[in-house]
């Protein structure tokens, strides 16, 4: 808030006019007009006057301490993103939660928290009894935006987020409740802005619709979801890297290199019981160049497509996020100590395959 408008504020709330506080202040009521339209500014001899007459120090009427509460804010909220862009989940978390202490009204730092509670509760050394503590605070967070904040992207987030909890509670109707406050798919803002956009703008926002609608697809391709036989998982998983690689025909699949190393080490461990040595051999070393892809993107700070579809089109792979603390590599030499590899882990190419991987593996 300005000054002028900091004074009107003090004048209002006392309840005189503009003449009374010029005859207190030994000024003109022109004077005082001018400061309130923001004209002008009192003179810095005038502000004691100004302070005793209103009962506020100065802090107060120049609204130094709001000025330097709200900076702290952004600092934390920058802080706790930095976390867990970094892939420091839990501290995140510990760091958010300690924060809402010292800011216990603020809706953006309650949407933050319970984001990053998301990543905890899916984390694989979560416990029930915490999974339910953390999975409980969070859906009290986003019940409080709902019903207090007014700003439209917070109370989104907060519906989005709480059809996850209510989701992982399996009190589905209650999602289906909250889901029913969202726009359709046509009618949500990734479709509706691209309107607003010409030439290379509105290609640039095409381009980052489709590779998340990209997402949405690859992730429904892999066995998370629907009722699906070994056979049918496997069939998907080939669709999967069919599809990724039609639509980045250069091989420049940056965030999708995941979805790659996800299918062929799941198609690994279908050979691998099946005990084909040669076809999980292939998929074993597939996975292994998409996880190490994958963790070269991750370190990214600046990815550049160049496929048709997405040419010129720019992603930061730093800005992703996932629930585990290690990062892919580590993650497929994990799954690859499985027994069900045992037939093959003596072989030259198994042991290849793990070196490659450990020369790149460690923290997400």
């Amino acid at each position: 808030m300005s000054l002028g408008n900091m004074i009107r504020k003090l004048r209002k709330e006392k309840d005189i006019t503009q003449e009374e506080l010029a005859e207190a202040l030994g000024v003109t009521s022109k004077a005082v007009s001018q400061w309130e339209c923001e004209r002008t500014c009192p003179d810095i001899s005038q502000i004691p006057a100004i302070c005793g007459f209103f009962g506020v120090t100065a802090d107060e009427l120049l609204e130094i301490d709001s000025r330097k509460k709200e900076a702290r804010r952004k600092e934390i909220l920058e802080k706790g993103q930095k976390l867990i862009r970094s892939g420091y989940k839990e501290e995140a978390w510990d760091f958010l939660c300690k924060a809402m202490k010292e800011f216990p009204n603020d809706y953006e730092m309650m949407c933050n928290a319970a984001g990053t509670g998301i990543f905890i509760i899916n984390r694989p050394n979560c416990t029930a009894e915490r999974r339910e503590k953390v999975r409980e605070k969070c859906i009290c967070l986003c019940e409080k935006v709902l019903g207090g904040c007014t700003e439209d992207w917070m109370r989104h987030a907060a519906v989005s987020l709480l059809c996850e909890y209510y989701g992982d509670k399996g009190e589905f109707e209650k999602v289906e409740k909250m889901a029913e406050k969202m726009p359709p798919l046509f009618e949500s803002y990734n479709f509706l802005c691209i309107k607003a956009y010409r030439g290379k703008e509105r290609t640039k926002r095409e381009q980052w619709l489709s590779y998340d609608l990209l997402q949405f697809l690859s992730k429904q391709m892999s066995r998370e979801h629907g009722d699906y036989s070994e056979e049918e998982i496997f069939e998907l998983n080939e669709k999967r890297i069919k599809l990724i690689n039609l639509l980045f025909e250069k091989g420049d699949f940056g965030f999708f290199s995941s979805g790659i190393y996800y299918s062929y080490i799941e198609q690994a461990e279908y050979f691998a019981a099946k005990k084909n040595a040669e076809k999980t051999a292939e998929r074993l070393e597939y996975a292994a160049k998409a996880a190490v892809e994958f963790v070269d993107y991750a370190k990214a700070k600046n990815y550049v497509h160049s496929s048709l579809m997405f040419n010129g089109m720019e992603s930061a792979g730093f800005e992703i996020g996932h629930p585990n603390s290690i990062n892919v590599a580590g993650e497929m030499l994990e799954r690859m100590e499985n027994r069900i590899f045992d037939f093959i882990r003596e072989t030259e190419g198994f042991k290849a395959v793990k070196e490659n991987l450990t020369a790149v593996a460690g923290n997400n």
